[in-house]
């Protein structure tokens, strides 16, 4: 391919000016010519050539490369390092055949004169800079870096459809690797080329989640079509899915996460059901209790969520029976941690069949306890009935443990609470409540509840146990 560029095809500083804000001279490439940098001082220094250079002058060089070179990389550079480049810079660069035959440190020589000549922000030598990175890629044809080096350079000079070749050979060279996709992706990006772009980043989706973040926004702002960027850039991969899902959330786009989450229920890798929480909590914070339920459901019926007591018409209670361990997400039993109260499944106490839900407290605080919760799915206008069985042991101060049952988006409309318990019973005690649920109550928050005394001896000590949950349509 030529590449060569004639006198029409240089730019002015202008032209320069506008292509230095090029993109793919990322973090994470300036920390890799960083790495080689240092490589080749080590080497230089290692080799014990230009031992006898004068300390203090190589000093001198080192600040001055500093104050013209804005890479970090080539701050790294031994003194040594430097003076060796320098006069390699002033030696006769045109016999590439002589060059060639001392080996690959001498291309990792090239590259790195090169890339120290384009990153002069005063000085750019662009064209001596193409020569080096020209005779690496002539040591080395094989070496992506160089290719993506070489065409910046011809970018920086203008030369876009040169510089286009180069990367096409990184493509070529570096097919699913995306610390090369990523510079591509972006290239495409900033040419318009949206098509080609979606396809760079859908590469680097496929290969790594650390630039899931950057690839969604700029495919939003580069389309703003949220079926063609699932269709064309999400790969079929749930880890990706997910993420892609979760900047859905956080972007508030709620109206495009369905198709998303259909496509993750309908693909082929395993997930946890626990990912799926986010969306779940983020619907129901929307007051979209059907969907979020609909959600819950859907890993249901894909065996991801399983319980010996499923929620049914009968009981709405999710293992109201504490049979399971406690999931803390979505329709099930969710528990907050707080300091001087415990809580958890016990397997000494129980009504049936081998485990209850056990909360001790402390006896160190006058505590409002409202940490164990579950959100229960209703219809509107209908009558239900409540049941459960409690047990306590040593509960002190006049005001104990109960549940709750109210509106989870108007609790003005439905809020009730069953008697309390305190002391210590010998036996279970049947708790029972029943309510009608509002003109729109969709979703009910069951809590179990302890309101904070009121009198001089208020510190609550005390075990109470819960089991045998049930919330089921009254009947007429």
């Amino acid at each position: 391919m030529d590449l060569c560029p004639s006198r029409d095809e240089r730019k002015d500083h202008a032209a320069l000016a506008r292509m230095t804000q090029f993109t793919c001279f990322s973090e994470s490439r300036r920390r890799i010519m960083g790495s080689l940098y240092t490589q080749i001082s080590c080497h230089f220094l290692r080799d014990g050539q230009h031992a006898d250079c004068d300390k203090t002058e190589s000093r001198k060089v080192v600040v001055d490369r500093r104050r013209n070179c804005r890479s970090r990389g080539a701050r790294r550079l031994g003194g040594q390092g430097v003076c060796r480049i320098h006069a390699f810079q002033e030696a006769d660069h045109r016999q590439p055949r002589a060059s060639c035959q001392t080996g690959p440190e001498q291309c990792r020589l090239l590259h790195a004169i090169g890339e120290s000549l384009r990153v002069q922000p005063v000085d750019m030598q662009l064209g001596k800079a193409e020569e080096n990175f020209r005779r690496a890629a002539y040591l080395d044809p094989y070496d992506p870096q160089t290719w993506l080096d070489l065409a910046a350079a011809l970018q920086f000079q203008g030369r876009v459809d040169d510089a286009e070749t180069c990367r096409r050979r990184v493509d070529l060279l570096a097919p699913n690797l995306p610390a090369y996709q990523w510079p591509l992706a972006n290239f495409y990006l900033l040419q318009g080329n949206n098509e080609e772009a979606l396809r760079h980043f859908k590469l680097v989706l496929a290969g790594t989640s650390q630039y899931d973040g950057n690839v969604f926004r700029l495919a939003w702002r580069a389309t703003d079509d949220p079926g063609k960027i699932l269709e064309e850039l999400i790969p079929e991969r749930a880890e990706t899915e997910f993420n892609y899902l979760n900047f859905l959330l956080a972007q508030h786009h709620l109206d495009d996460a369905p198709p998303v989450w259909k496509r993750i229920l309908e693909g082929s890798d395993e997930f946890s059901a626990k990912d799926a929480s986010p969306y779940i909590d983020t619907l129901i914070a929307a007051h979209k209790p059907d969907d979020s339920y609909q959600v819950w459901t859907d890993l249901q019926n894909k065996g991801l969520i399983r319980s010996s007591s499923t929620a049914s018409s009968a009981n709405t209670i999710f293992d109201g029976d504490f049979e399971d361990e406690f999931l803390n997400f979505g329709f099930a039993w969710r528990i907050v941690p707080l300091e001087g109260v415990y809580a958890g499944l016990d397997s000494s106490t129980f009504h049936s069949p081998s485990h209850s839900l056990m909360v001790q407290f402390s006896g160190k605080n006058n505590l409002q306890y409202e940490h164990v919760y579950q959100y229960v799915k209703v219809s509107p206008g209908h009558a239900y009935h409540l049941q459960a069985l409690m047990k306590t042991e040593g509960i002190t101060t006049d005001s104990g443990p109960r549940l709750e049952v109210y509106d989870a988006y108007n609790p003005s409309v439905l809020d009730k609470l069953t008697d309390d318990l305190t002391g210590t019973s010998d036996a279970w005690t049947t708790v029972l409540l029943d309510f009608v649920t509002g003109p729109k109550t969709e979703l009910l928050v069951l809590r179990l509840k302890r309101l904070p005394s009121k009198k001089l001896d208020n510190l609550i000590a005390g075990r109470v146990w819960l089991d045998d949950v049930r919330l089921t349509p009254a009947q007429k």
